[in-house]
C-alpha cells in the first residue's frame, strides 16, 4: 500500500518507508496532481494529512453533556473559528475520570476539505485511511501518559495515544511555545506533561530552555510506521472518530457508508470500561507532584466575539494596527479600539491578556496573526480593572 503525505505545498508518496515520488499542489491543480500520482503509482492510498489543515480541542465534560452529539457541538463551538454546521468534524470520548469525561473534537479546515473531496472524486482515487500527522505520531507513544512531543516543526500534547493539542510552528521553537503548552496542560488537566520527547535526536539543545524541572528526552519516531497502527473502525460514534468523503455532504455530520476515515484518534476501548463499570484514572501515577484533573464543572467558554480587544501600533508603521484588526475580524473577533502605543520601539508584536481569558482564545488569536506577525505572549497579566480583555501591541 502506498502512503500519501499531504503538506500545505506538496503531495509526497512513500512505499516501504521510502519516498518514491512528489508533486506540488494547490487548490487549482489538486485533482490533476492526484491523477498524476494515480497513473504513476496506484489508485489506492493511505493518507497522512498535515496538521496545518486540522484543529483539535478537548474539554472535561459531564456524562450528561457528553451524551449527545448536539450537546458536544454546543460546548465546543466557541473554541473553533469555523461554524461546525458548515464543515466536517467528529468527536471521541477519550477517557473517564470519576464523574467527568475527557472529550476530544477534531475539525477539518472546510476550504481544504471541500477541495480535497472534489479532487478525490475527479481523480477517482480510493483512500483506505486518512489521519493527521499528529495522530500517526501518537500511535507510537506510551499509553496512559500525558506526553509533550516536539517533532520537527510540530508541537503535540498527547494523552493515551490521542492528540489533545497540536500546533504547527512557523518559526523555531521558543520558550514561549513551551510555556504555552505547559499552561494549556495545567489549565485542561491540572498537571504538567509526564514525559517530554524530542524527535529526531539531537534536533534541539535542551539547555537553552526551561522545562519546569522536567527532564526532556530524545526519541526516534517514524510517522509512517505510526499509520500502520490504524484503529478499528467499528464502534459507537462516541468511541470512534469517523468521517466520510461524499459528493454531497450533509453539513456537520456524514453518513457512515461511503468511505470511513478515522481522523486524529486511535481507538480507546471504552466499551470494555463501561462493561465492567470501571473508571480508570486519567493519568498513571508518575510522581507525587502530579495531581489528577479537578472534578469541578468545566468553566463556561467565552465566545470570540465577546472578548474585548485593543490593538496598538508599536512599530510606527502606518496602518499596522488596522491590518491586525482586519486579521482578527476575519476570525470572528471584535476589535473595540485601535490606536498608537506609548512609543514605537516594539521589535516584536506582544499580546497581554487578563487571567480570565482562555488559553484557547489566545491560541486562536496567535494563529490568526501568523505568519504575518509572530506575537509574544506576555506572562504579566492585564489587571482585572482593565477596560480590555486583550491588548495587542504590534512590533517591527
Amino acid at each position: 500500500m502506498y502512503l500519501l503525505y499531504i503538506s500545505p505545498t506538496n503531495l509526497e508518496v512513500y512505499r516501504r518507508h521510502q519516498k518514491v515520488g512528489e508533486v506540488a499542489w494547490n487548490t487549482d491543480n489538486l485533482s490533476d496532481s492526484l491523477s498524476r500520482l494515480k497513473s504513476t503509482f496506484s489508485s489506492r492510498f493511505r493518507v497522512i494529512l498535515s496538521d496545518s489543515f486540522i484543529t483539535v480541542a478537548s474539554l472535561l465534560l459531564s456524562p450528561k453533556e457528553s451524551k449527545k452529539r448536539a450537546n458536544i457541538q454546543s460546548k465546543f463551538q466557541p473554541l473553533f473559528k469555523h461554524d461546525l454546521n458548515q464543515t466536517v468534524w467528529d468527536y471521541k470520548i477519550v477517557s473517564h475520570f470519576k464523574n467527568q469525561l475527557l472529550v476530544q473534537v477534531v475539525v477539518v479546515d472546510p476550504v481544504f476539505f471541500n477541495s480535497f473531496r472534489q479532487a478525490v472524486a475527479t481523480a477517482k482515487i480510493k483512500i483506505n485511511l486518512l489521519e493527521s500527522f499528529s495522530t500517526s505520531l501518537s500511535h507510537l507513544l506510551p499509553k496512559k501518559k500525558l506526553v509533550f512531543l516536539h517533532y520537527q516543526d510540530l508541537l503535540v500534547l498527547v494523552f493515551n495515544r490521542t492528540p489533545v493539542f497540536s500546533q504547527v510552528l512557523t518559526t523555531k521553537l521558543s520558550q514561549e511555545n513551551i510555556d504555552f503548552v505547559f499552561a494549556y496542560s495545567k489549565e485542561r488537566f491540572n498537571t504538567l506533561p509526564q514525559q517530554i520527547l524530542f524527535s529526531p535526536p539531537g534536533d534541539i539543545a535542551f539547555n537553552q530552555f526551561d522545562f519546569s524541572g522536567l527532564s526532556p528526552e530524545y526519541t526516534t519516531i517514524d510517522p509512517l510506521k505510526g499509520i500502520t497502527h490504524s484503529p478499528n473502525l467499528r464502534g459507537s460514534d462516541a468511541t470512534t472518530s469517523r468521517l466520510e468523503i461524499k459528493s454531497q455532504p450533509t453539513p456537520g455530520k456524514f453518513p457512515k457508508s461511503i468511505l470511513i476515515i478515522p481522523l486524529l484518534f486511535s481507538l480507546i476501548i471504552v466499551g470494555v470500561i463501561l462493561k465492567f463499570n470501571y473508571s480508570p484514572p486519567l493519568f498513571d501515577s508518575i510522581s507525587p507532584s502530579l495531581t489528577p484533573p479537578p472534578t469541578s464543572p468545566t468553566p463556561t467558554v467565552v465566545p470570540n466575539s465577546a472578548v474585548k480587544i485593543q490593538v496598538l501600533n508599536g512599530s510606527g508603521q502606518a496602518g499596522q494596527a488596522g491590518i491586525v484588526a482586519d486579521l482578527l475580524t476575519k476570525n470572528n473577533f471584535t476589535v473595540a479600539d485601535t490606536g498608537n502605543a506609548a512609543n514605537f520601539n516594539y521589535d516584536q508584536t506582544q499580546i497581554q491578556v487578563k487571567s480570565s481569558v482562555s488559553l484557547t482564545i489566545v491560541a486562536q488569536i496567535t494563529q490568526s496573526l501568523q505568519p504575518d506577525f509572530d506575537p509574544q505572549i506576555l506572562t504579566e497579566k492585564l489587571p482585572d480593572s482593565s477596560e480590555y480583555d486583550i491588548i495587542i501591541t504590534t512590533g517591527k
